[in-house]
Parts: structure tokens; sequence; C-alpha cells
């Protein structure tokens, strides 16, 4: 009976997943809803480490790597198509202010970014309500992300 139970649970979740609606649309935007405009904060510091880490089915994400003098902090840029697309870099050393909401990703605290002041221009990456600039370039027909 036990067997029958667990094969019955197997089929259903497979035959759901087939049915189901996309995984991909669906992280994308638990992704992207991850900005709370309620926890935002600025913060000051240099970047110590720049890399692209794999978000879920969301693709490649810049994350900085910025020490304070409250800590470290990873910070979550956006997807690396549209950063490479505005030739924005970062490196080591470089001074930065960081407006971004706080949050988790993985099991770990991390700030997602609003805004990056380098203090020779600033990025928006997000606007006030945490919607992603990438969307808004992608809908007014600029071309992908």
């Amino acid at each position: 009976m036990k067997k029958i139970f667990v094969l019955l649970s197997l089929f259903s979740m497979v035959y759901a997943g087939c049915y189901g609606p996309p995984v991909v649309t669906r992280r994308k935007v638990v992704y992207v809803s991850l900005y709370n405009p309620s926890t935002v904060l600025t913060l000051t510091g240099t970047v110590v480490g720049v890399k692209y880490v794999f978000v879920d089915d969301f693709g490649e994400v810049l994350v900085l790597k910025v020490k304070t003098p409250n800590g470290i902090f990873f910070v979550h840029t956006g997807p690396r198509p549209w950063i490479i697309k505005r030739g924005w870099i970062f490196r080591p050393g470089m001074k930065v202010i960081i407006t971004g909401s706080r949050g988790f990703y993985s099991g770990k605290r991390v700030i997602f970014a609003s805004e990056i002041n380098s203090g020779k221009k600033v990025i928006f990456i997000r606007d006030k309500k945490g919607n992603p600039m990438w969307k808004v370039y992608k809908k007014k027909g600029k071309g992908h992300w």
C-alpha cells in the first residue's frame, strides 16, 4: 500500500511539473520581488570583490563584495547582460556609496542595490518602489535587458 502511495505521489509531481506554470518565470518574479522598500539603507565602503553569481533560472547577477566600517556586505546589482551593455565596470579598491534594500538570498544576508554612486557617476538600478530598471528599459523597446 505504501509503495502505491509513493508511486502515485511521484506520478502526480511529474504530471504537475509537465503542465504547471513555467518555473523560469516564477523564479524570475521571486528573485526580483526580494527588494523591500521598507528596509532601504545607504552604506559607504570600498569594493573588495566582484563576481557574477548564477541565480536560479534568473541568470547571472553581478555581486559586489563591499567592505564598510560596519563589516562586509554582499551587494546584488543587476543581470549580467544589462550591466555589460551599459559598460559599468567595478574594480576592487573603488570607493562606493550604495543605496539598497536589506534582505536574504540563499540563506545569506545581502543588499539588493537600487543606486550605486562611484564618485564619477551614479548608477540607477531600481526606482523608489524597487522596480528594476532593466525591466523598464526592456519595456521601452530599447533592446534585450
